[in-house]
């Protein structure tokens, strides 16, 4: 008899998960989604509204590291000529500081002459010399204020960790956002000797496909990221329910039992890729109580203004700028859209930017009008880029809890409730943002994984 496999949430962790593991067992096992809203993808949204494509939530991958599995799981699906790689002037990040965009130096003759290198020699001549750090687990900012000091880690790792988790890196754990980077110091006792002396990643069975594109800076699809998740719902046999939100979770020896509104699921297994407060909150009180810790995990609130122009406006190419600590800006960055993957444009001088805000960096915004967010934003946008003109679309969008805060601890709190888990609730396994990465190739990997440590 085939097995019977639940999964909580429909984005691109249960979809993948479902994915192979019906691609592994086949008709050995049966897998329903339950889906609280009324669409897939999750985070994953692309708006079609008006222009090609407009990405309100992530906008691409790394195909390197844990971005070799989304490379593989674009070739499984057989959508290999849908991906697209982005445009070579990517490669070119700026910052925005002392009200001027600079770029982030690429060679040693740029950073000679770079405004942002002003200040931080000493910085980086003593970063060998210093000590390594004695605690398992610490706060980005002292990671990299003791490696390299203030003044780096204002300018540059604010930034950086801001355009990743819109988080605040006197909060974030390094072991949590930055394990490679920490394994550097303790393996080489310095990050700078570290970059030099690390062996290459080896893999081996890479196809000409990987091959070719493991390399590019960031990949997406010609129509948007969307794509991946409805490549996955249309190839997979599975069963799906919309609108189904999980009001109960019930175990009755080795049988799960999941009650919404209207129906009530019975399985041998439940698979759960949505948030823990969520989570927990749905749970027997003695299971609920393994989440103490992790349920209070802050998720942060990201605002995007998607904007386009029918023609040129940007001042030069390049992926786009991030706006460090003590500029005095409500923005957290900009995203080139239409220079970073131009093969998405429909017009023929086509300009499309994405202009975040809000996190934790700025959690007051959300408290303005959308008028009034709109109106901050051009005021921004004037200031930083001097782009005065009108654009041709507007939208506003809210991606409300969209990047879980993996504060000090993390880790330790991940590997004690999946300890409590494994030996209490076999049943019942963990993946998705909450635990292990925010980035699709993390959701990507980790739910291949469980499916390659999955016995029937």
């Amino acid at each position: 008899m085939a097995q019977k496999v639940l999964v909580l949430g429909a984005g691109i962790s249960g979809l993948t998960f479902a994915y192979y593991l019906k691609k592994r067992f086949a008709s050995n096992v049966s897998v329903r989604i339950l889906e609280a809203s009324e669409r897939v993808g999750g985070l994953i949204r692309t708006n079609r509204n008006f222009s090609s494509c407009l990405e309100e939530g992530p906008r691409g991958c790394r195909p390197k590291g844990k971005g070799l599995a989304t490379l593989r799981l674009i070739e499984d699906l057989g959508i290999t000529d849908q991906m697209i790689v982005a445009d070579e002037s990517a490669k070119k990040r700026f910052l925005f500081y002392e009200n001027s965009l600079e770029a982030l130096p690429q060679s040693l003759k740029e950073a000679i002459s770079s405004p942002l290198m002003k200040g931080v020699a000493k910085e980086l001549i003593c970063e060998p010399l210093r000590r390594r750090g004695k605690d398992s687990d610490e706060t980005i900012a002292s990671f990299f204020k003791r490696r390299f000091g203030p003044t780096i880690t204002k300018r540059f790792i604010a930034a950086v960790s801001r355009g990743i988790y819109a988080g605040d890196i006197e909060q974030l754990s390094m072991r949590s956002c930055f394990p490679q980077i920490l394994n550097l110091e303790k393996s080489y006792g310095s990050l700078i000797w570290g970059m030099f002396r690390s062996p290459k990643e080896k893999t081996t069975d890479l196809s000409s496909f990987i091959k070719k594109h493991k390399n590019a800076a960031l990949i997406s699809f010609k129509e948007g990221m969307e794509t991946l998740p409805q490549e996955l719902l249309k190839q997979t046999d599975l069963d799906l329910s919309l609108k189904a939100k999980v009001e109960a979770i019930e175990f009755h020896g080795s049988t799960v039992i999941a009650k919404t509104k209207d129906s009530t699921w019975e399985a041998d297994h439940l698979v759960s890729t949505i948030p823990t407060y969520q989570l927990e909150s749905i749970l027997p009180k003695k299971v609920s109580s393994f989440f103490v810790k992790i349920k209070a995990m802050p998720w942060t609130t990201v605002i995007g203004i998607s904007l386009v122009y029918k023609k040129a406006v940007l001042p030069q190419k390049g992926f786009g700028y991030l706006v460090p600590e003590g500029e005095n800006s409500a923005l957290m960055g900009v995203v080139w859209d239409s220079s970073v993957f131009p093969e998405q444009n429909i017009y023929p001088d086509e300009t499309r930017l994405t202009i975040m805000m809000g996190g934790e960096h700025r959690p007051d915004l959300l408290e303005k009008t959308d008028k009034e967010l709109t109106q901050l934003a051009f005021h921004e946008l004037n200031q930083q880029m001097g782009i005065k003109e009108s654009a041709d679309y507007v939208h506003l969008w809210k991606a409300r809890h969209a990047i879980p805060q993996y504060n000090l601890g993390h880790s330790d709190e991940v590997k004690q409730l999946s300890e409590k888990i494994r030996s209490s609730l076999p049943q019942l396994h963990l993946i998705g943002m909450s635990y292990h990465g925010v980035a699709v190739n993390d959701c990507i990997f980790h739910a291949k994984d469980l499916v390659n440590q999955w016995n029937l």
